[in-house]
């Protein structure tokens, strides 16, 4: 559980003990502003905009992206090594490319959309997939 205090978030863990995390976030329109403030007095030491960033769970084993979270939440924000994930997988945040997702044609002929990327599991980074492309066997 995090508390907002005049100077910054505080998270309440299970065990009795706190985390001080320095910072504020303000919304200005759809963009997040990222205060950092000083531990001592709670001033501004200085702000920046905060990237829209996107939560990914991550198959250990394969690299394959098993959900999709996107939008500002401060858990991911301030503790982003902390997030809970499945048996085998792992939580990755990143700054979604602007292909992330393309539309494609099911067999049964419906409109889909599908992630374009995988996971390389050892270097944590996005990989591009390749489409399918349409067989001449129709």
């Amino acid at each position: 559980m995090f508390l907002k205090t005049d100077k910054g978030y505080v998270k309440l863990k299970d065990d009795g003990t706190y985390v001080i995390y320095p910072v504020m976030f303000a919304a200005a329109g759809s963009t997040i502003i990222k205060r950092t403030l000083d531990p001592a007095t709670g001033r501004e030491l200085s702000a920046e905009i905060v990237q829209q960033k996107t939560l990914l769970m991550v198959d250990g084993v394969t690299g394959d992206i098993r959900s999709v979270q996107r939008g500002f939440v401060l858990d991911h924000e301030l503790a982003p090594e902390e997030i809970a994930t499945p048996d085998g997988c792992f939580a990755l945040r990143v700054v979604e490319p602007p292909d992330f997702m393309y539309e494609a044609i099911s067999k049964k002929g419906n409109r889909v959309t599908i992630v374009a990327y995988k996971v390389d599991i050892t270097t944590r980074q996005l990989v591009h997939l390749d489409p399918p492309q349409p067989s001449n066997n129709q």
